[in-house]
């Protein structure tokens, strides 16, 4: 045997690695549709979830993202429970698609991905709307609230609001005209007594007739939550679920304050405004009904089933029965959802994690609340 046959007999599987490296480095011609595809697992989190509710809950939360084609061009159901989606054709401005591709890459590099070749559809849609920072990059939230008030022209007019169901203080609203699917609220949060500002929180239309949302601290920063002692608005994705892709009008009565629109007058204002942008809601044809006034809940149900799943959906997820589920999770406590108690029996995401057969892509603590743990895969 010659020195080089020995040679390669004795290292064949170096040989094969570097070879296979070789090969999975070279141009796929078809690398451009592979990058702009990500594959999502639909895990029915509860008994009467079906794919259509799932379909569903998934269009309404790209389209709080800013997405406008929300079709079979752009979302395809396989197998049942696989959900592909082709990114470049989901109606995203060019920077915004960048950075869904950006997270698309970093869950598809997780050990769950390269082992399943998917994401859980719940993980996915905690990531867009459940982390504030990718959700802020994928709307577009400027930094600064000076950067946001720049784009619009404020009136004169403005209201004072001295009882909120969500500011424990007083809120100064002001607002822009609404021209089609352009107009800016701002809410400053303000001590009762003093007068000084305490927050701001923005709600601003986006041209596919969702409502984006923004939280800035007393400096104008952009930040991930509302303070809890200042108001319970919590982080955007709680503002989703409060405003429901609407202009709320106002629950309480209010008192009337020189300098300010009356109580009657900021309500009749914001009811028009809100009855204005439904009708042009209604004339849209993306992908979303939004007459359907309580088909936001599917997405609501998607992400609160993957953050507090029950022992069948991690059967599911883990490839288990439920039986050995319960075993391996026997230390942890269950609970029932105050919201959804037909959910049942109810694990905490933040514990099981720790139990899972293979990671994947950590989520932030809460969807709706301010978290101990924020992810941010910008950084």
């Amino acid at each position: 045997m010659s020195t080089i046959s020995r040679f390669i007999q004795s290292h064949s599987l170096l040989l094969l690695l570097v070879l296979s490296v070789l090969f999975a480095c070279k141009k796929d011609p078809n690398y451009k549709v592979i990058e702009n595809q990500i594959t999502l697992q639909w895990y029915s989190g509860f008994a009467d979830e079906t794919m259509e509710d799932a379909l569903l809950g998934l269009k309404w939360a790209l389209a709080s993202i800013g997405c406008s084609t929300l079709n079979s061009s752009s979302i395809s159901v396989h197998s049942g429970q696989i959900i592909e989606i082709q990114t470049d054709k989901l109606g995203l401005n060019l920077k915004a698609e960048k950075n869904l591709l950006f997270l698309h890459a970093q869950l598809k590099n997780s050990e769950e991905y390269l082992l399943k070749s998917s994401i859980d559809l719940g993980r996915y849609i905690t990531l867009l709307i459940g982390a504030s920072e990718h959700y802020y990059r994928l709307v577009g939230m400027p930094d600064h609230l000076n950067e946001l008030k720049a784009v619009y022209e404020l009136g004169e007019a403005q209201g004072y609001v001295n009882a909120s169901g969500v500011s424990s203080k007083d809120r100064i609203i002001s607002f822009s005209d609404q021209t089609g699917f352009k107009q800016l609220f701002i809410a400053e949060e303000v001590h009762p007594e003093t007068g000084e500002v305490l927050e701001f929180e923005t709600l601003d239309l986006m041209p596919n007739g969702q409502v984006r949302f923004g939280i800035f601290d007393s400096g104008g920063n952009r930040i991930n939550a509302a303070d809890p002692v200042t108001s319970s608005a919590g982080k955007p994705g709680k503002c989703m679920w409060c405003h429901e892709s609407k202009i709320q009008p106002l629950f309480e009565y209010q008192l009337d304050y020189e300098g300010y629109l009356t109580g009657l007058q900021l309500a009749d204002t914001l009811s028009y405004f809100r009855s204005y942008h439904t009708t042009n809601q209604l004339a849209l044809m993306n992908g979303i009904d939004y007459g359907d006034s309580q088909a936001h809940q599917l997405t609501e149900l998607l992400y609160i089933s993957f953050m507090e799943p029950s022992a069948a959906r991690l059967a599911n997820e883990w490839g288990m029965t439920e039986l050995q589920v319960n075993e391996r999770l026997s230390t942890l406590t269950t609970h029932l959802h105050e919201e959804f108690p037909f959910l049942g029996d109810l694990y905490d995401r933040n514990e099981v994690e720790l139990y899972a057969p293979y990671s994947s892509v950590a989520v932030s603590t809460h969807v709706r609340e301010k978290s101990e743990q924020e992810v941010n895969l910008f950084e």
